[in-house]
């Protein structure tokens, strides 16, 4: 199911697979999840359901908002 949620992730349903992440303790699922959001967030991609985001999702992403790489 995890293989499913990956191949077919997009804007209408990543928050949904994002939750469901959070649910079935699947880690992979989770960062693909959030790196896909973190990326809509930096082009200022629409997201469907985005105000059902699990807490601990927006909390990351909030965090990662704010880091930035110093090379």
């Amino acid at each position: 199911m995890e293989e499913l949620c990956i191949e077919n992730l997009s804007i209408s349903n990543a928050t949904l697979f994002a939750n469901a992440s959070m649910i079935a303790e699947s880690d992979k699922l989770k960062n693909i999840c959030l790196e896909f959001l973190s990326k809509c967030m930096e082009t200022h991609t629409s997201v469907k359901n985005v105000d059902i985001l699990d807490a601990e999702i927006e909390e990351i992403l909030f965090r990662e908002s704010f880091e930035t790489i110093l090379e």
